[in-house]
């Protein structure tokens, strides 16, 4: 599914609201059609209304916005992902699983927020040899596509984030298959991250007093008890050993992870 819309700049949006506020008012909508049609709430509209809207630049925009909201009756404001240079743009397209809505909005800052906690710390002992990564589910995930984590992983030097992406996505395959079967055994868990697994690793989750099940070869877990902070893959041929701290976020998975440094 494709949708199409006008590009915004984020700090515009407050003052394109106000404009379409007062032309929606002076077509003859009600405070009340208004709040539907902008998804605000009534005292909203009221605020802008009362204020004198001096945003001549954006005139000409809300004019083309006030067409498509006297066919559709509904206008959404939203963030959106996208690889293209689109500044010079009057209009994008955009897939609907790159369309960042509020909820994903809250996924990726979550784990943006998540990394911050992590920079700049010593994380050596516990780095895997495949590049650690965070996922984070948004509520009632379904498939990968609802499921954000960084592209390509987390790169390390001396033990240490040197570097990373933004968020995405649907970038992690492993990540996002192996979140989805724990969330079978406990809704409540949202992020995973991957570290390293050895003995000394196993001896500092102890030491921590987290609670770990381990899976099996098919990365399957098993168990009843839902109150869990990690699951462990030993490994097999080929397939380096793995531990996997899980939580409802992914800032607290990763203060999780700074217990075991």
């Amino acid at each position: 599914m494709l949708t199409k819309a006008i590009l915004v700049e984020e700090n515009q949006i407050p003052s394109l609201r106000a404009v379409l506020c007062h032309k929606l008012n002076a077509k003859g909508h009600t405070q009340s059609e208004i709040s539907l049609i902008l998804k605000i709430t009534q005292p909203m509209v009221s605020k802008y209304l009362s204020e004198k809207s001096s945003e001549k630049s954006l005139s000409g925009l809300s004019d083309k916005i006030i067409l498509f909201t006297e066919k559709s009756k509904s206008l959404g404001f939203s963030f959106a992902i996208t690889q293209n240079q689109i500044s010079n743009s009057e209009y994008f397209l955009s897939t609907k699983e790159h369309i960042l809505t509020d909820e994903k909005s809250e996924t990726v800052n979550d784990i943006d927020n998540a990394i911050k906690i992590l920079i700049g710390k010593d994380l050596s002992e516990i780095a895997c040899n495949v590049k650690m990564n965070i996922a984070r589910a948004v509520i009632n995930a379904e498939t990968k596509e609802d499921i954000a984590s960084i592209p390509g992983g987390l790169v390390l030097s001396d033990g240490k984030i040197i570097m990373h992406h933004e968020p995405e996505f649907g970038a992690s395959r492993h990540l996002s298959e192996l979140l989805m079967g724990i969330k079978k055994i406990n809704p409540e868990i949202y992020a995973i991250m991957n570290i390293k697994f050895s003995q000394n690793v196993l001896n500092k989750i102890i030491r921590a007093r987290l609670k770990y099940h381990y899976l099996d070869e098919k990365y399957a877990l098993h168990t009843r008890q839902k109150e869990f902070d990690a699951v462990i893959h030993k490994g097999s041929f080929g397939i380096e050993p793995c531990c996997y701290l899980v939580g409802k976020t992914a800032e607290e998975v990763s203060k999780k992870c700074l217990r075991l440094i």
